[in-house]
């Protein structure tokens, strides 16, 4: 974060036509402890800002950064934790399904709920939160048929 708070500190002086100035200590404290929600992009931004808001003579870094937000709280103990691939394959593969099997049966438990209906008020397509036609091509791709799951032959989909 210091080398490029420099950077584009130096950066942002030149290209306003201002002189050129560098964070101090504690602007390059400040830096490393704001919890960065964006990318390299947000840094050149801050520091940007810092440069438009100074008077000429000191960057005004906390002004750019703005309010700091309130530290995250400590993970709890019962969160869940990732698990690592060697945790995946003691599992075995047996119990980790396909993505695109187990988005064919999410599809037919809704089909089955709505007993074949894909669209509408009562539609597995409103039930699933997507479009109709995009339910109907994942259907076709996945080689998922509602007509499985209607009760009348004649109400159509």
């Amino acid at each position: 974060i210091p080398a490029l708070a420099m950077h584009f500190a130096l950066r942002a002086a030149t290209r306003f036509g201002m002189p050129p100035l560098v964070p101090t200590s504690d602007d390059l404290d400040l830096l490393v402890r704001y919890p960065w929600p964006g990318n390299v992009r947000e840094v050149a931004a801050v520091m940007e800002r810092a440069v438009i808001l100074s008077d000429g003579h000191r960057l005004e870094v906390a002004r750019a950064l703005g309010p700091l937000p309130p530290p995250s709280p400590p993970p709890a103990a019962s969160a869940p934790v990732a698990a690592t691939s060697a945790q995946i394959s003691a599992a075995g593969e047996s119990s980790l399904r396909r993505l695109d099997a187990a988005m064919a049966g999410h599809i037919e438990a809704a089909l089955a709920r709505t007993h074949g209906r894909i669209e509408g008020e009562h539609g597995a397509a409103l039930l699933l939160g997507i479009n109709p036609h995009t339910l109907r091509a994942r259907m076709r791709k996945l080689g998922v048929d509602w007509r499985r799951y209607r009760k009348e032959a004649g109400v159509r989909g």
